[in-house]
């Protein structure tokens, strides 16, 4: 069993299914025994090619291994059964943290302003606030969000299209979404405002601000999946050495 094989045997239990703690437990166990094996057969005076072959009968087969590790229901990881969690996890994620966000927002709030009819606040400060409010809630959690999960399906070798979907999902939400902060007259001189909203007239708007944040919400996601698929064939194509 060539090294290649050892460097392929985590990537292709993760495909299998297996959680990616024991594929990454297997390739070193597996790779440390074999190593094992091959110092005591070059203890005994083998040549080296001898005692790789030798290793390879006492370890087994590549396919031989995979199928003993894949078959496992216990190392199965839950994201291979529910790879639709994917898709629903994101937005429940930005829903409950929206709603934290807002209560210690408000929590803030009532301890800086604890009168809010006498609060006093210039329109530039205002406007600063609800800048950085919307650019925490609209863009930065979201796209965070639709990053860790996303990053998290590749290094399970989880389908594309699960995070995909709920990158879209979460984005397309988040473009309904509108968060404010202001300062007024009458019983909410100082006041937290967020909501969700949809119209026909603003389709158009609303789906060109759900892909500005797909988009690079998905970056990290393509480009980790291509270097993954590109090593893999990579190494796949290299000849076997005995």
């Amino acid at each position: 069993m060539s090294e290649r094989r050892f460097r392929n045997l985590r990537e292709t239990l993760l495909r299998r299914g297996v959680a990616w703690r024991y594929a990454r437990r297997a390739e070193f166990e597996i790779g440390a025994h074999h190593r094992d094996l091959m110092e005591e057969a070059l203890a005994r005076g083998e040549s080296a090619g001898a005692a790789r072959r030798s290793a390879d009968v006492a370890i087994g087969t590549f396919d031989t291994l995979i199928e003993g590790f894949a078959s496992r229901k216990e190392l199965q990881s839950w994201s291979h059964r529910f790879p639709v969690a994917y898709g629903i996890a994101p937005i429940l994620c930005f829903a409950c943290l929206g709603v934290a966000l807002m209560a210690a927002l408000g929590a803030a709030m009532n301890a800086i302003w604890p009168h809010p009819h006498a609060a006093q606040m210039s329109a530039a400060v205002v406007r600063g606030i609800n800048v950085a409010m919307a650019s925490i809630f609209l863009w930065v959690l979201p796209i965070s969000l639709a990053m860790g999960f996303g990053l998290l399906a590749y290094r399970q070798r989880i389908s594309l299209r699960w995070p995909i979907l709920g990158t879209l999902l979460l984005c397309s939400v988040v473009a309904l979404v509108n968060v404010g902060f202001g300062v007024g007259g009458g019983p909410k001189p100082a006041f937290l405002e967020a909501g969700i909203g949809f119209g026909t007239k603003m389709l158009p708007q609303e789906l060109a601000r759900a892909l500005s944040r797909a988009i690079p919400a998905l970056i990290p996601l393509a480009w980790m999946k291509y270097r993954s698929s590109t090593k893999f064939r990579s190494e796949s194509n290299e000849p076997s050495i005995s």
